[in-house]
């Protein structure tokens, strides 16, 4: 179960980073 938290919160902040990223270049886009 522990294992399982580990992973899922390694991947919310790995979308959150692209998430991020993507708004941060994303003006320049447009």
């Amino acid at each position: 179960l522990r294992f399982w938290h580990v992973i899922r919160q390694h991947v919310i902040d790995h979308q959150t980073t692209t998430i991020a990223r993507e708004l941060m270049r994303g003006t320049d886009g447009f």
